[in-house]
């Protein structure tokens, strides 16, 4: 994997992440009707959720399940975060931070990161970056995982 692939994944995580807490909150309202993990549906015969739709015991279990898998994809997702945030927080060189941070965690064009850095496009998205990326993979490269 090479630090561009391993860093991009940080713009992905992002956009996956409020995706699949859009899909957490709706499941808990479903199920919870509401964010704890009591059950606050009525029980009549089965449980009927939030939108009036009625489970039995055992699709009540399996959904109670599958949101458990979904917060479980998000808790890793923010630990790949924290970990990138904390390797590029640690490289010795402020404008190889500044190159990453404003790259891979604030997601700015080539063109911005040169403004930023108040250098041209070429010289911030080629020599700048090569830098950024080899002082990075010498530094992190055996820590490097995808995140499924």
């Amino acid at each position: 994997m090479t630090t561009d692939e391993y860093l991009s994944q940080y713009r992905l995580i992002e956009a996956e992440i409020k995706q699949r807490e859009k899909l957490i909150n709706r499941m808990r309202r479903e199920i919870f009707g509401g964010p704890t993990d009591n059950i606050t549906a009525a029980i009549d015969g089965a449980i009927r959720g939030g939108s009036g739709h009625y489970w039995d015991a055992h699709s009540l279990e399996q959904y109670k399940e599958e949101l458990g898998k979904q917060e479980k994809k998000v808790k890793a997702y923010r630990k790949f975060q924290m970990d990138v945030i904390k390797q590029i927080d640690s490289m010795e060189s402020g404008i190889d931070r500044v190159i990453l941070y404003s790259k891979y965690i604030d997601c700015l064009t080539w063109e911005d990161v040169a403004k930023v850095t108040g250098y041209s496009f070429s010289y911030a998205r080629g020599y700048l970056k090569d830098v950024a990326l080899n002082h990075f993979f010498i530094k992190y490269n055996k820590q490097f995982y995808k995140i499924e």
